[in-house]
């Protein structure tokens, strides 16, 4: 009975990881996203964008192309920023709020997280949600998860692309 419990243990938890392997989708405000593991693609506004956290690191990297021409953006850690690049900064995370500081030039907005579950250190299935201008804007994964880490680089590039942080022509 032990050995049948231990190999029921091991599998299920082979099947349940935090980053599944499979393909979920990113849906929100004007966003239409694929993604698999630390990495997504797919369209925000009317750019195709691609974007990847480094394994191991706590850095990033975006893709947005437009009119036929590509921007590469870096984001990584800071004295002064959870993540950061040029345009946008992830301030810091309140956990006790579930709330991101995300500063796109000098304004500041907080980006609310909610989830249906909180497993193993991720947010399973979560919306990201913040208020520019009066306006709702809003993205989430469906049939995922991320953790602190990766919504962090989710929430600069993805919200950077929409508001036009990054300056793309």
């Amino acid at each position: 009975m032990r050995a049948l419990f231990i190999c029921l243990f091991f599998g299920l938890s082979m099947v349940v990881q935090a980053h599944p392997a499979k393909m979920t989708t990113i849906e929100g405000t004007d966003i239409s996203l694929h993604t698999k593991g630390h990495s997504f693609a797919g369209r925000i506004k009317n750019n195709l964008v691609s974007g990847y956290k480094v394994a191991g690191k706590f850095e990033s990297y975006l893709t947005i192309i437009h009119d036929d021409s590509a921007t590469l953006k870096h984001f990584t850690q800071t004295e002064n920023a959870l993540l950061a690049g040029e345009g946008a900064a992830i301030l810091h995370f309140d956990q006790g709020k579930d709330t991101f500081a995300l500063q796109i030039g000098k304004s500041e907005y907080q980006v609310a997280v909610s989830y249906e579950s909180f497993s193993n250190n991720h947010f399973i299935n979560p919306t990201y949600t913040l208020i520019k201008d009066a306006e709702l804007y809003s993205f989430k994964i469906e049939g995922g998860a991320a953790c602190i880490g990766y919504s962090a680089h989710l929430i600069i590039m993805i919200f950077g692309t929409l508001f036009d942080a990054f300056n793309v022509e």
